[in-house]
């Protein structure tokens, strides 16, 4: 019996908002093969009903599996979640702009122990310039995140 993997998806908010409807919406489609699991810092209204567990973020600490960063702030209490064995942050906006402590998010974007997806060509290309580094992945769409999630989870599974 082969056991699924977790996916664990870190929001700032499970309320009314793209960031949630999506990974609400596609969690669900991802259920028959992987353990799907959001954490959140503020759970509000939510856009659709969830058939994934939704947890305050301090659950996520000891989590197993993959944890997916939305957000700077989710990425940088990732990082320190010990029990993880791959760490991602899914570029969705360019919110590094608007942060105030600018060198802290360059320290965190070049941790190489941080797998980086890009939400479109243009995020690649503004994290590039930001931070010299190219994201891992691009997936425009949750198909692709999809593939790329299969890809990093055979890797997993084959230590």
């Amino acid at each position: 019996m082969c056991l699924k993997t977790n996916l664990n998806f870190l929001l700032d908010d499970a309320d009314i908002n793209q960031v949630s409807f999506l990974v609400l919406k596609e969690t669900e489609k991802l259920l028959s093969k992987y353990n799907c699991n959001i954490f959140c810092e503020r759970c509000g209204n939510l856009p659709i009903k969830s058939m994934v567990p939704i947890l305050n973020i301090s659950e996520a600490w000891s989590s197993k599996g993959i944890g997916i960063a939305t957000s700077i702030k989710t990425a940088l209490q990732l990082v320190k979640f010990p029990s993880l064995s791959y760490k991602i942050f899914y570029v969705w906006d360019m919110s590094w702009k608007n942060n105030e402590n600018f060198e802290n998010v360059h320290k965190l974007f070049n941790d190489k122990e941080l797998i980086v997806i890009a939400r479109s060509e243009f995020h690649s290309a503004a994290f590039i310039n930001n931070f010299e580094r190219k994201p891992e992945y691009t997936a425009d769409n949750f198909e692709n995140f999809e593939l790329i999630l299969q890809k990093i989870t055979a890797e997993h599974n084959k230590g």
